[in-house]
């Protein structure tokens, strides 16, 4: 698996935590880091990074208001409907796979191209052109308790040939709740959830897991 990671240009990085831990947060400031990079990366000639955010909480807040696509019907609440819930998450991971296989799919193009030119050039050698290459971080913004969840993600990632790494924003249950109550009161959800959630959250582990070798630890102090 890390020698896969090592090769891919696309890297599927998944968020996990308590609500309130500050994992969307972290997420909008590396997408602005980014985009300002690939701004002087141009100047410098060195690859660009296009970066995805998937943001669960988003699409279940637009799910949960009938703004999505094949979600009319559903009227807003601030309380939770499972319904809802399950219907946005799959939302969710249908566009993390729409961006893998676009992926893959370009990749092959790329290939198919790179064949025919070599096939012209005598000797076969295959010339690659540096300035075109482009590296594609896709970041998937959810709580992923449980470990379930991001195999799930994992396998995706393996299956489409991308990299796959694991963030997790570890907070305890007060700074959790306290991180909880800045958000914007629609995104809040109740201090029984995010205990209940704490009691429930399945750390990551690479001793036992293999798959979850490619995991980084960050605590609520160096995110805030």
């Amino acid at each position: 698996m890390v020698d896969d990671n090592c090769r891919s240009t696309t890297c599927l990085l998944v968020l996990c935590g308590l609500p309130g831990a500050g994992k969307t947060s972290i997420a909008r400031k590396l997408v602005e880091y980014i985009n300002e990079r690939n701004e002087s990366a141009e100047q410098c000639a060195t690859p660009k990074i296009i970066v995805h955010h998937v943001c669960f909480d988003d699409i279940a807040s637009d799910y949960a208001r009938g703004s999505v696509s094949g979600a009319s019907g559903h009227t807003f609440s601030a309380a939770f409907d499972p319904t809802v819930w399950k219907a946005a998450r799959e939302h969710a991971y249908a566009q993390i796979e729409e961006r893998l296989l676009a992926r893959q799919a370009r990749l092959k193009a790329s290939e198919e191209s790179s064949s025919r030119t070599a096939a012209e050039q005598l000797g076969g050698g295959l010339v690659v052109d540096s300035g075109n290459l482009v590296y594609e971080l896709l970041v998937a913004d959810d709580n992923m308790y449980y470990r379930s969840m991001r195999h799930s993600l994992f396998l995706r990632a393996r299956s489409y040939g991308a990299a796959y790494v694991q963030l997790h924003v570890a907070t305890d249950v007060a700074q959790a709740i306290a991180g909880n109550k800045q958000r914007p009161l629609t995104a809040q959800v109740s201090d029984t959830i995010i205990e209940r959630m704490a009691g429930l959250f399945e750390k990551p582990n690479a001793e036992i897991y293999q798959w979850e070798s490619t995991s980084v630890t960050a605590t609520l102090a160096t995110t805030r």
